[in-house]
């Protein structure tokens, strides 16, 4: 008779009294009408180097965007004449771009620049993790899981290598990328629309304005 039974890491199927484990981590048996034991639970090392994988993008990304000088507004100003006069006509403002031209023209840097940048975090992520802060980070998760969670003594340390894998590491890779373009892409909103001039009915205020704005030439 086959009875089966759903724990937190997998099934188990049970069968004469013999916990036999299809998936998960091994439960001790206290006989056939006593059921089961479970076992104390175990930190997962996965969030926990996902963590610092975002932790190295965001450094990544600010320290790129810094460096670049991306997050700063460029208004294009029309050139005065040499030599002004009272009868000079006032300057048309310099033209800008329409708001689809710009976001064509910014999209494909967006794209190249978070593959460049979750590729280069997912490269040094865990060379970081394994040589400098890997027990760091495992005892402050210990620290914070304890008073929620059954956790054994055996737990004190990292065993063995980190359980990451290609296909794991691959998945990190795929949202540090998605992460890093919807802050690329929402600055580049924001930039473009910051850099409108101001309109009120469809005209620029400076074309409403009783008197025209003055010029003056810059020492």
């Amino acid at each position: 008779m086959g009875q089966h039974c759903t724990h937190c890491c997998g099934t188990w199927c049970r069968d004469g009294g013999l916990l036999k484990p299809t998936s998960g981590r091994l439960l001790a048996l206290v006989g056939s009408q006593e059921g089961i034991i479970i076992p104390p639970d175990v930190l997962n090392e996965r969030p926990i180097f996902f963590r610092l994988y975002s932790i190295v993008l965001a450094i990544g990304y600010a320290g790129v965007r810094l460096y670049r000088g991306n997050s700063s507004l460029r208004i294009p100003v029309s050139k005065l004449p040499t030599t002004p006069t009272a009868e000079a006509k006032a300057q048309d403002t310099h033209l800008i771009e329409p708001i689809q031209t710009q976001l064509q023209r910014r999209i494909t840097p967006a794209l190249v620049q978070s593959a460049s940048i979750s590729g280069a975090a997912i490269v040094l992520a865990p060379f970081i993790n394994g040589l400098f802060l890997r027990n760091i980070l495992w005892q402050l998760h210990l620290t914070l899981a304890k008073p929620f969670f059954n956790l054994s003594r055996a737990n004190a340390r990292p065993i063995g290598y980190p359980p990451l894998g290609f296909t794991y590491l691959f998945h990190c890779l795929f949202a540090g990328f998605l992460l890093v373009l919807t802050w690329e892409l929402t600055s580049i909103l924001f930039l473009t629309y910051l850099n409108q001039e101001p309109t009120k009915s469809g005209l620029p205020l400076s074309a409403l304005a009783k008197t025209p704005t003055a010029h003056f030439s810059r020492d």
